[in-house]
């Protein structure tokens, strides 16, 4: 299988959303820019667009899926948000800044670093979330069904957790998690 690699031109954004099957690695502080790599057919069918809010999303053309999965690399100055779904796999590097939203569904995972103020998380089915190495004063979380997240945490973490998901944290912060259901909430 050739793979090809395919620099895009889009408008300036700051959150991101994602869907289907791709491989994705974000790199925060950096001049902005975004390369796709994949098999020259699927490349015509790889959707990125920016809507007129500064979002980014990049998903398979309506109707179009596809057994590989397709690298996509990302370059930009700050990220607020990123929305995760199906079997994206994600890594964001270097994340800085106030406050960062996240969300992420269905069978996608995510890894993080870096330092937020405030990090509100999201994580439904069996999302996997590994974000022990970004440092956030203050977390609220929200998460459902399986999801699996661990996080660090300097002075609060709140939330609340339904269903079977498991929660390991970092740090020493006040802990307020309603917990409806089996969930484990634990301290590394």
């Amino acid at each position: 299988m050739n793979v090809f690699n395919q620099s895009r031109v889009v408008r300036y954004f700051s959150s991101i959303a994602i869907a289907n099957n791709f491989d994705v690695e974000i790199f925060v502080g950096k001049a902005q820019g975004l390369e796709v790599k994949a098999k020259a057919d699927f490349l015509p069918r790889i959707v990125t667009e920016v809507n007129s809010f500064g979002k980014l999303f990049i998903h398979m053309e309506d109707g179009f899926s596809h057994p590989t999965r397709t690298h996509v690399i990302i370059h930009t100055h700050v990220l607020n948000s990123l929305f995760i779904r199906d079997t994206v796999q994600a890594s964001v590097l270097d994340l800085h800044g106030g406050g960062f939203v996240f969300e992420g569904t269905d069978a996608s995972e995510c890894y993080m670093s870096g330092f937020v103020d405030n990090f509100k998380v999201t994580a439904f089915g069996s999302a996997n979330i590994n974000a022990v190495e970004l440092e956030a004063q203050s977390i609220s979380l929200s998460c459902n069904h399986s999801s699996q997240i661990s996080l660090c945490a300097k002075q609060t973490l709140v939330g609340t957790a339904y269903g079977n998901c498991h929660i390991r944290y970092k740090g020493k912060p006040s802990v307020d998690i309603f917990n409806s259901g089996l969930s484990k909430i634990a301290s590394y």
